[in-house]
């Protein structure tokens, strides 16, 4: 359902961008990590220690960091992840959990 958006909303992308150990979801324009994390599968204790340390070397490696949770309709992912690039691009935030 992201990248349908990325693509609607005409974001360039790139998908699965490789950072050590880890597989970011989509980076955009080379400085902005997106991550997708659905409710089911990442709610454990275990699962968000490591999607912590994720994030911290993601941030470590320069870029900014944009975590969207997928339980959201087409319509209301799109205003998310437009109000999260907003954020990032235009208010200069280095890290939005939306």
């Amino acid at each position: 359902m992201v990248r349908e958006e990325l693509q609607f909303l005409r974001v360039n992308y790139e998908q699965e961008v490789q950072l050590g150990r880890w597989a970011i979801d989509f980076v955009i324009d080379h400085r902005i990590a997106v991550e997708v994390n659905g409710g089911y599968w990442h709610d454990s204790k275990k699962v968000k220690a490591r999607d912590h340390k994720k994030k911290l070397e993601i941030r470590r490696a320069g870029y900014s960091y944009l975590r969207l949770t997928q339980t959201r309709s087409d319509a209301e992912m799109r205003l998310t992840i437009l109000r999260g690039l907003t954020m990032v691009l235009f208010l200069g935030r280095r890290e939005v959990l939306l």
